[in-house]
């Protein structure tokens, strides 16, 4: 798994240095600001129409066949078409209590056919990741569960034999207070050896600028990884879902409860992995195959709950609600329903025999309380002050 516990704190910690730095360029040589000039005009693609959000959010409009991905060497002899689609979409999650609520995210009108949002890079976003690569070099060094200020409390499968084609889950969103050396994510995660992807909403001021609550993924193959599409190997499909849309509303504890939905599945045919958001499995893209080595077959590994960072030394930052999961009411807690796996077979299927795991129990606590019934299927509380 990447260090994205180390690469955060230095994108969190320089965020304020590169304020200063785009301010006055006072300390970029001349090479070193044409290299970025390059560089923004080979992520910022020519745009057939641009949408600014009301968050502030800028989405170029780019031709399918001029995002960033088909930038991966890895993805130069494929064949690609903005129409395609995964060989089957899975049947609609079942979730329809009326005090639960999903969200609606994305751009209102969406993007023109054949055309995908990409969210604009700006040179703050450059200077972040060069002060990065300046001092810890240009490749992401692998972390353990002992690193220390990363912490987890999540449900989890321990059956390594075990193959998985997908998993789902619907998440209660929250915002979860974080300052800019944290932050703190509802996910879910596949995961093979080394690669692995994760989906699910976050609170990241470190690789997003601001502490809302967004949409996320995030993915390792070997040496690469990233966020979203910061770097080229996630294929864009949906005109209207961008990943790192904002999330709104949002649950407050004893109040309307909101979640998303989100689902990853290996395709049966192509093997790629898709992305899917929402009640009725709306496809946004998908990692090819293509890219990985651990994941260009099954998962042997699947879990869900909550993750959140804090540098060493400092507290913990809150986690889903800020309440540990003891309280007797479920609208007061974080928590992951309609927990599935989709198995070898291609069947979905309630998960069995996981366990639960958290890295500071008297700070972050999980409670699989396992299947509820059959609208919110298999749950899982989880949270906490930090």
């Amino acid at each position: 798994m990447a260090s994205r516990a180390v690469l955060l704190v230095v994108l969190a910690s320089s965020l304020l240095l590169c304020h200063e730095r785009i301010k006055g360029e006072r300390t970029l040589s001349t090479n070193e600001d044409i290299e970025l000039m390059r560089q923004l005009k080979l992520m910022n693609k020519p745009a057939v129409q641009t949408i600014r959000t009301r968050y502030g959010d800028i989405y170029d409009c780019v031709d399918f066949y001029k995002q960033s991905a088909f930038d991966n060497i890895l993805l130069k002899n494929h064949s690609y078409h903005f129409q395609m689609r995964p060989s089957s979409i899975p049947k609609k999650m079942i979730i329809e209590e009326s005090s639960i609520k999903s969200v609606k995210i994305g751009l209102k009108r969406g993007c023109p056919i054949g055309t995908v949002p990409v969210k604009r890079t700006t040179k703050e976003d450059l200077l972040r990741v060069k002060l990065y690569r300046d001092s810890h070099g240009s490749k992401f060094s692998r972390f353990t569960r002992e690193q220390p200020g990363l912490y987890h409390a999540i449900v989890r499968t321990n059956k390594p034999n075990q193959k998985y084609n997908g998993a789902l889950s619907g998440i209660n969103v929250y915002n979860p207070a974080v300052n800019r050396q944290q932050y703190s994510s509802g996910q879910m995660k596949v995961q093979n050896g080394h690669d692995q992807i994760q989906i699910g909403w976050t609170v990241n001021p470190a690789i997003y600028g601001d502490n809302r609550t967004r949409l996320f993924t995030f993915w390792q193959a070997g040496q690469t990884s990233c966020f979203d599409t910061r770097c080229p190997g996630f294929i864009i499909t949906n005109r209207k879902i961008p990943l790192g849309s904002v999330i709104s509303p949002i649950s407050k504890p004893g109040e309307e409860v909101y979640l998303i939905f989100v689902r990853i599945l290996r395709d049966r045919l192509s093997g790629n992995w898709w992305c899917f958001f929402g009640r009725d499995n709306i496809p946004i893209g998908y990692w090819p195959k293509s890219l990985f080595s651990g994941l260009a077959g099954p998962a042997s590994y699947i879990d869900w709950g909550g993750e959140a960072f804090s540098p060493p030394g400092t507290r913990g930052p809150e986690m889903g609600s800020r309440l540990y999961p003891n309280h007797p009411m479920a609208q007061y807690h974080a928590f992951s329903c309609d927990i599935i796996i989709t198995n070898e077979h291609y069947e979905d299927i309630d998960v069995v025999g996981i366990e639960e795991f958290t890295d500071l129990r008297e700070r972050y606590g999980i409670k699989d309380v396992g299947f509820m019934n059959r609208k919110v299927r298999h749950v899982a509380f989880w949270g906490g002050t930090g």
